[in-house]
């Protein structure tokens, strides 16, 4: 037929049909492409083909892609011009978002079309339903509308290995699991698994924090975004290369826990930027178990690092046993409200800094932390193989107590 060849024999032109042949990049198969002003009804065509729309008007189509081979295949469109994105939409690919359907079938074929033409998938407001486990690949990307929400069945797991683009939103829900790569995503929002400002029913709160530290693997960093936030019920943190960030952010107790953050078994691991706020014996009656901002424990190589403490009746750290270097630096630790404001005395109970009875190896460091407003700022209750202090402030009835 009809052709126009390049120099290097790599496409070829129909001018029959208009269809140009390019050779793909294995060198073994064509990709064709074409300018019409509608998808094709007939000719066989596979996937990656394309058809370029000839008569584009903007917020119109860009183009046609073929997401599955045949005759004439299906195809789906891509655009809108003129709005700066070459998205692909789930609907198109038969997702329906309404909570209740099965749409893991429309996401398993929008994701192969989104790795196939390396475009992003974008998703529209609405619940969509995950019956079944499903990867993401770093090939693509997924953009969240908001309002939008990936929603997996209770044992199914969603794993995003690409890129997230969306708002401080939920777009994570469910009772399934979800698994974001910290490479593509170096930071991951509580807010993406419902983590929200203080609006809800705390005791959730809690459960979503917990769904956002369990979604990041070694090497993540959490991010706490500004605001107010209540819990009702601690997270238990086992994380090795882990950082949660909150700048801005505040978390406040709002039942009788032990502890906010509890970390275990953890190494590598920081604390930075957050106001923890409790409701311990001498700042509200109605809370009778004392409470602790952060516990550690079983742990190894911890930084916490300019969080707030307030109104803890019981310590604002406390370190428990099995613990190795530990460096606790520029923090400040506050008793109760009634004390700043000098309606009544502080308890004799509370500590800036507890450290458990337990002999305890390698490191800790304290240094320009803020002790002043707590009965007893630093107790050590036990032996460490070294312990610095260095430029704290513990003023008033602060005193440290070593063994």
């Amino acid at each position: 037929f009809p052709t126009r060849r390049s120099s290097d024999l790599s496409e070829v032109y129909d001018s029959v049909t208009g269809i140009t042949f390019t050779i793909s990049a294995s060198g073994l198969t064509w990709v064709k492409t074409k300018r019409d002003t509608a998808a094709p009804v007939a000719g066989t065509w596979s996937v990656g083909d394309t058809v370029t729309n000839s008569a584009p008007t903007v917020g119109g189509t860009i183009g046609w892609i073929c997401t599955t081979a045949g005759t004439p295949g299906t195809w789906v469109a891509v655009g809108p011009v003129g709005l700066g994105t070459w998205d692909l939409n789930v609907k198109d690919f038969g997702a329906t978002g309404n909570g209740a359907t099965d749409d893991y079938t429309a996401f398993a074929a929008a994701a192969a079309a989104a790795v196939a033409s390396q475009r992003i998938l974008s998703i529209p407001p609405g619940v969509y339903r995950l019956g079944t486990s499903i990867s993401f690949s770093s090939a693509m990307g997924l953009r969240f509308s908001t309002g939008a929400t990936l929603l997996p069945d209770t044992g199914r797991t969603v794993t995003v290995n690409c890129v997230i683009l969306a708002g401080v939103s939920k777009i994570f829900d469910g009772y399934g699991t979800t698994l974001i790569n910290p490479i593509t995503n170096p930071t991951t929002h509580a807010a993406w698994f419902g983590f929200v400002l203080s609006t809800v029913n705390p005791a959730w709160n809690a459960t979503y924090l917990f769904r956002a530290v369990a979604s990041l693997d070694s090497y993540g960093t959490l991010q706490i975004d500004p605001g107010n936030y209540d819990v009702a019920g601690g997270v238990v943190i086992s994380k090795t290369d882990f950082s949660i960030v909150g700048y801005g952010a505040a978390i406040e107790q709002k039942s009788s826990i032990t502890t906010i953050l509890n970390l275990q078994n953890c190494a590598r691991t920081s604390i930075e930027g957050l106001l923890l706020i409790g409701k311990g014996t001498d700042y509200n009656p109605g809370f009778s178990t004392p409470a602790t901002g952060i516990g550690l424990s079983s742990s190894t190589d911890i930084t916490i690092e300019r969080v707030g403490f307030q109104n803890f009746g019981f310590s604002a750290i406390n370190v428990g046993t099995s613990m190795s270097d530990v460096t606790i630096h520029e923090c400040v630790m506050e008793g109760t409200g009634a004390r700043l404001n000098n309606i009544a005395p502080l308890g004799n109970d509370q500590f800036g800094v507890y450290l458990s009875g337990a002999a305890q190896s390698g490191n800790i460091k304290i240094s320009n932390c803020d002790v002043s407003h707590v009965a007893q700022g630093l107790f050590f209750a036990g032996a460490w193989s070294s312990v610095s202090i260095m430029n704290n402030q513990d003023r008033k009835s602060t005193r440290l107590n070593s063994s």
